[in-house]
């Protein structure tokens, strides 16, 4: 809540409030107006009933109660599952976060070892091999998205992808794909190697196990 009135005001009553987030203090002024802020908030700045308070002051409050309610979001949200920063950027951004916020938590959840962007990539790595048959390439394209940089999407997936490993995963895919041959070898193998490349795998290794696939 925004305050325009310049004159100072002194704080009437502190109001305890129950929400799904937890409990508030609703701090309320004679002229009328009132604050909410957590309960940590009044206890930092030993806010009392009596006291005089400015405008700049309750600004100042509403500034530290965002701070720490953008910190203790992200931090139940981390609690869940590993996110890389750009994840945990998006969920403050669409919890309706101030930059200076959202900055601040991002910064504090790092800090703390909460937010890894190379733990993030290397666990979603991880499980993808062992839920899902995907080439390097998609796996890459899949990190870039969650806000990875680049050169560390490449260190994390390269290891993972000899040119041998990637024609297991191909010819694994195939033998899920096409049970039976149909009598088009040629476009066959010319189908089958495009949907290799959706799945991320190498023109290359595309190539020779569609081949195979074809051709038997």
């Amino acid at each position: 809540m925004s305050y325009t009135v310049t004159a100072e005001k002194h704080i009437t009553q502190l109001r305890i409030i129950k929400k799904r987030s937890g409990r508030r203090v609703v701090v309320e002024t004679d002229e009328g107006g009132s604050v909410e802020v957590g309960p940590e908030i009044v206890v930092r700045n030993g806010i009392k009933t009596g006291m005089a308070i400015g405008d700049e002051t309750i600004e100042r409050l509403q500034r530290e109660d965002e701070l720490l309610r953008a910190r203790e979001r992200l931090t139940g949200y981390l609690a869940l599952r590993v996110k890389s920063v750009a994840d945990a950027r998006l969920y403050l951004e669409k919890a309706g976060f101030s930059e200076a916020a959202i900055a601040s938590a991002i910064e504090n959840a790092i800090e703390r070892d909460l937010l890894d962007d190379r733990r993030f990539a290397e666990r979603f790595v991880r499980t993808k091999i062992k839920t899902a048959t995907l080439g390097p390439l998609r796996l890459l394209g899949e990190l870039i998205s969650h806000g990875i940089e680049p050169s560390l999407a490449e260190e994390v997936v390269r290891p993972q992808f000899d040119r041998t490993r990637q024609i297991q995963a191909a010819q694994k895919l195939a033998s899920k794909r096409f049970r039976e041959k149909e009598s088009d070898d040629e476009q066959d193998e010319k189908r089958f190697c495009d949907w290799l490349r959706q799945r991320g795998f190498e023109d290359d290794v595309a190539r020779e196990v569609a081949e195979r696939t074809a051709r038997g």
